[in-house]
């Protein structure tokens, strides 16, 4: 369930999570505020904590909540309401059609590279989209494990932070509010959080949600598990399978074939480094499509067997920050201990080639947010690609208009620009 308050017309408190829970409650609030918040002067309309306005709009006898056009952006990274804009981060790599996003509805509709039932084609058979008019930018005619875990990062505003987040963002915090988000992201004809497992410490609804999911299934299932690995161990009785680990597991033995394990780390090229060394900087979380199928016999009777098919992993800092290498991750916690407000943009499936901030600083009063980067490599191919995007930015920011640290030199990590206004 999404947990997000809507104040109505005259103050009334409305939870968008009530939809689900409560929809004749949800139903008769929407019915009873529209045409007082249509004439509701600019201000004294529905609106988030984000203090901008929202439409109440009915259609096929049914009401919900739209934003008014252009607002997107605006709203905060964190709120079900926010649009983000593909030019600023890894969705600018996909063609028109991957990911749907419209203004009068909560729902994202994206077009995944596997089916998510086990019974369909795989992948679902599409006609291919037209290309885009972004030239040498959009490629990907399809989403990965990776876009999805970006995705569902995104959504759930965890590459954001905010100085009142601090507390709020355990492991198990994290996957609540991404299952809860997850509710609202379509893939073919299947909503995400419908066959999504979430692990953690302290989350206590992965026992429920696992043994509901496998109680429709008439022998092997399809799900997502989405967690924080812990290890990948040699299996005990596959010789080239590795046993995974995931933190606050329960109720599941989840195994990968060695091969496969190997293509996934793809997107992490790190990971076995990092779980090798552990850390308590940060986590390798995971994103996993799995084949699950319940045990009938022996002393694991009920419990849920997985073998992994596919999936992504992306590192996070303590406070859920994605970050992409060691560099990234001193600069993501030093903002935090600054008590900065920030954004991470997600990659998604987008190349290396594409040009990207690796933060994007929220509190320096500049309405567009001010770039950070931080390059992180010595060779002469990644110095041309250093040059390329210091044009860009200088170009397109102005010169001191965007932040850098070029930690491959040996350079002490620069001041940040100022905050000048509390956000």
């Amino acid at each position: 369930m999404v947990e997000q308050w809507i104040t109505l017309p005259g103050g009334e408190r409305l939870n968008v999570g009530w939809k689900e829970t409560q929809p004749a409650r949800y139903e008769a609030r929407l019915a009873a505020k529209r045409v007082e918040n249509l004439k509701a002067a600019k201000g004294a309309r529905a609106h988030c904590d984000c203090k901008i306005d929202l439409q109440i709009r009915q259609r096929d006898s049914r009401h919900h909540i739209a934003i008014w056009s252009g607002t997107g952006p605006s709203h905060a990274p964190d709120c079900i309401y926010h649009r983000a804009e593909a030019d600023r981060s890894g969705r600018a790599a996909y063609v028109d059609g991957v990911i749907i996003e419209h203004d009068d509805v909560d729902e994202v509709i994206i077009r995944l590279r596997t089916s998510l039932r086990i019974s369909a084609p795989d992948p679902e058979p599409r006609p291919a989209p037209p290309a885009s008019p972004r030239p040498g930018k959009a490629t990907q005619r399809q989403m990965t494990f990776l876009g999805l875990l970006h995705l569902l990062w995104e959504k759930s505003g965890l590459h954001y932070w905010h100085p009142g987040f601090e507390g709020h963002r355990t492991p198990a915090q994290a996957v609540a509010r991404i299952r809860g988000f997850a509710s609202l992201v379509i893939a073919g004809r299947t909503n995400v959080a419908s066959v999504l497992i979430p692990f953690a410490p302290e989350y206590r609804q992965s026992g429920h949600l696992l043994q509901e999911a496998m109680s429709t299934a008439r022998g092997k299932k399809r799900l997502l598990v989405i967690g924080f690995v812990e290890a990948a161990a040699d299996h005990r009785w596959e010789p080239e399978s590795l046993q995974i680990s995931l933190a606050g597991q329960r109720g599941m033995f989840l195994s990968i074939p060695r091969q496969r394990w190997m293509a996934i780390s793809r997107t992490l090229p790190s990971v076995d480094k990092t779980l090798q060394c552990g850390s308590n900087q940060s986590s390798v979380a995971a994103l996993f499509l799995v084949t699950a199928e319940t045990i009938r016999k022996g002393k694991s009777a009920g419990k849920v067997q997985a073998v992994i098919e596919d999936g992504a992993f992306t590192r996070v800092n303590t406070q859920m920050i994605p970050v992409e290498s060691s560099h990234e991750l001193v600069i993501a916690d030093r903002l935090v201990a600054e008590r900065r407000v920030f954004e991470k943009p997600m990659r998604f499936d987008a190349s290396r080639d594409l040009v990207r901030p690796d933060f994007i600083l929220r509190d320096t009063g500049r309405i567009a947010g001010f770039p950070m980067e931080v390059f992180g490599m010595n060779t002469e191919a990644y110095r041309e690609r250093v040059a390329e995007k210091r044009a860009h930015y200088n170009c397109v920011f102005g010169d001191g208009g965007w932040w850098e640290w070029d930690a491959a030199s040996g350079q002490v990590v620069p001041e940040f620009p100022l905050a000048v206004r509390n956000v």
